[in-house]
């Protein structure tokens, strides 16, 4: 699949699961809606994905 090729090529891989991907956006949906601040939510998931993905290369 040319998807598949373009990803072994670039030694890419995601750092979530499309599971994972999902569940982050309905939690920032839910605490917008709950009136957090979406720029506190948007800084704090993106610190939680640069995490996430330093642990995941070292795997």
């Amino acid at each position: 699949m040319f998807d598949q090729g373009i990803r072994a090529a670039l030694g890419w891989r995601p750092s979530l699961t499309l599971h994972q991907a999902l569940e982050w956006v309905v939690a920032w949906h839910r605490a917008v809606a709950a009136g957090q601040d979406a720029q506190a939510v948007t800084r704090a998931q993106i610190a939680r994905y640069v995490e996430v993905s330093a642990v995941r290369e070292l795997a």
